[in-house]
């Protein structure tokens, strides 16, 4: 599916009787507000679900490695060490209840996270992580616990691409539910057989991590508890762990602080006719330029998006974007063309991944007093796509041992997430302008 991004604006023009007269940002606001009242979702909170913790760990053939390190011992490996850190961090929490899961149709209780530092532990044929999830979707909001955790190396049996869909879609009903959702990814050493889920389940080889390097574990992170997952990483010595976290709830942003600019000459001939008389909060005021002739004026909006610190930001992604404007005039109600608004442009910063650049320009009105304009811009399937770190980690291919140090379709499935996700009915950013004729 083509992503895009939405923008959309909703466009009032109204005269004033004094030219003179500046409008109040609240006067503007109120005025536009009424008339195009801003479709802002509140964020969902979650249900209040059967206190404890679920604890998942996947029992197939193809995670027998992580518990063997580079020099055969059994046990002592990062991810071993991980399960311990789990098990420490759980013992002071009541409820807590760990499963093995793999072929079997419904998961095998297991006493805790250390009986998964045993070779014997992984025998599953299969790893049915597709309907592990699924059974989770499923269940009713009373018999749901307020934490579930899957640790797994993320790859389902006979996975295709065009699988990840069904990978992707009982995660979209949990966070529906009220869930936040965090993908926590681990490197850890790997000494054990490898197995080609394109070439169905075909055994590549012995994989060792010496030799092609560490391989990423995952864990699933479905939490009411918002501080579940830092708990969790502040455990881990930074200095043996390699750790990457996404966090896929919506406050993943933390902060926008925007910013207006006019460029003053817009090309070689022609200078913008407008200028900035004042800017309060989000309500940016305008004058057309009395000694140009142009009738063309250029806003440039900046937006500096700051994400929260214990998460790995997400990139902002330049995809597919599309406009629609609607337009009256306030006394009368008639309908005005809206070619009054024009967006130009939208790019990220060159100089900051982490800034959004738009470029909006207006025509003139030719009728004395104050145009207002109001300005809703929505995020779309594409706004946001997955840092640099999941690019590197993820693969198209495991039909040979050098493939597995990474994670097949790892990028297809964070992108889908997050595209499935999206809230596009909620604006990433809104302001006013209000602009005075000559």
């Amino acid at each position: 599916m083509k992503a895009k991004t939405c923008i959309l604006i909703f466009l009032l023009i109204f005269t004033c009787c004094n030219i003179e007269k500046k409008p109040s940002s609240d006067e503007v606001k109120k005025i536009l507000d009424k008339y195009f009242p801003a479709t802002i979702l509140e964020t969902k909170s979650a249900p209040n679900y059967v206190p404890g913790i679920e604890i998942y760990i996947d029992g197939s053939m193809s995670c027998a490695g992580f518990v063997r390190d580079n020099i055969g011992s059994i046990g002592r490996t990062k991810y071993c060490n991980f399960l311990r850190t789990l098990r420490l961090l759980l013992a002071t929490k009541t409820n807590v209840k760990f499963f093995k899961f793999g072929t079997m149709d419904t998961p095998e209780a297991i006493a805790s996270s250390e009986d998964a530092k045993r070779l014997d532990f992984y025998n599953q044929m299969k790893t049915k992580l597709v309907e592990l999830l699924e059974s989770f979707a499923g269940r009713d909001n009373s018999k749901l616990p307020k934490t579930l955790l899957v640790s797994t190396d993320a790859i389902p049996s006979t996975l295709t691409k065009k699988d990840i869909i069904h990978l992707i879609k009982p995660i979209l009903i949990l966070i529906n539910k009220g869930y936040r959702f965090q993908l926590l990814g681990v490197r850890s050493e790997f000494n054990g057989y490898v197995y080609s889920e394109i070439k169905g389940d075909a055994t590549v080889g012995w994989y060792s991590s010496r030799k092609y390097g560490e391989r990423p574990f995952y864990c699933f992170i479905f939490s009411t508890d918002s501080n579940f997952s830092k708990s969790l990483i502040d455990r881990l010595p930074d200095e043996k762990f390699s750790t990457r976290l996404l966090d896929f709830s919506s406050r993943f942003i933390e902060k926008i602080i925007h910013n207006f600019d006019i460029p003053f000459q817009l090309t070689n001939k022609e200078k913008n006719s407008l200028r900035m008389h004042s800017q309060e909060n989000d309500v940016v005021y305008l004058w057309w330029r009395r000694e140009e002739i142009s009738h063309l004026g250029i806003l440039k909006l900046i937006l500096d998006l700051k994400f929260k610190t214990e998460v790995s930001n997400f990139n902002i992604c330049e995809r597919g974007i599309t406009t629609n404007a609607y337009s009256s005039w306030l006394k009368t109600g008639e309908k005005v063309s809206p070619n009054h608004y024009r967006l130009i442009s939208y790019e990220v910063s060159s100089n900051n991944p982490k800034r959004m650049e738009f470029l909006f320009s207006f025509d003139e009105v030719k009728k004395p007093g104050w145009s207002a304009y109001k300005i809703l811009i929505f995020p779309g399937d594409g706004t946001f796509c997955a840092p640099k770190w999941v690019d590197e980690w993820s693969n198209q291919s495991d039909t040979s041992l050098k493939d597995f140090h990474k994670t097949l379709f790892l990028k297809d499935f964070v992108d889908g997430v997050m595209a499935g996700k999206m809230n596009r009915k909620k604006p990433l950013f809104c302001f006013y302008t209000a602009i005075r004729g000559r």
